[in-house]
């Protein structure tokens, strides 16, 4: 099965709303949680769900991932949980090379994150140019406002985002398991 595209699977408002919440605590970015590793590419624009203070804003991100989670168990047929989540600001200027999740790009090799069974993105916005997420074998999507996108985490869909060259990217990364002991 190939990656699966849900436009419209959060509204305008509220990618606009969690947009806001980021730029107003941007502190919490600069807190990385000690028990995740940071490459120096995501230093200061991660903001990790585990550093959100905010029950309303957990909220509304638990509400978000139990629905990517029943968009993958139906169309995957799979029973998986979350094991991580972010909210990403891309600025003008950062790109990610081609990676895969859960496997070393390009020789499959198991790393860090081998347990991890699916991936997700959602944009939210697209009123920046550049930043277009993209699989190796698929080629590029343009980016939609509050737009899905789940696949697999496996090296069939090595994936990356081109380079931002105006305004602001951002959007919400999540990785599913199907291994209890990486659940959150």
């Amino acid at each position: 099965m190939s990656y699966l595209t849900f436009p419209g699977f959060i509204s305008n408002e509220l990618c606009s709303f969690l947009i806001e919440y980021y730029e107003n605590n941007y502190d919490i970015v600069l807190q990385n949680p000690e028990e995740v590793p940071q490459a120096e590419s995501f230093r200061y624009k991660v903001m990790w769900y585990s550093s959100i203070k905010s029950e309303e804003i957990r909220k509304i991100l638990d509400y978000i991932s139990n629905r990517t989670y029943n968009r993958i168990k139906k169309y995957y047929k799979t029973d998986v949980k979350r094991d991580a989540l972010q909210i990403v600001r891309w600025k003008p200027g950062d790109k990610m090379g081609l990676h895969a999740d859960n496997a070393f790009y390009p020789t499959g090799e198991p790393n860090d994150t081998s347990f991890r069974t699916h991936s997700s993105i959602i944009f939210l916005n697209d009123d920046f140019a550049g930043g277009q997420f993209y699989f190796d074998k698929f080629g590029d999507i343009i980016p939609q406002q509050g737009t899905l996108i789940v696949f697999p985490s496996d090296i069939r869909y090595a994936h990356g985002v081109r380079k931002v060259y105006k305004q602001n990217r951002y959007t919400i990364a999540s990785w599913y398991t199907d291994q209890e002991k990486y659940w959150i």
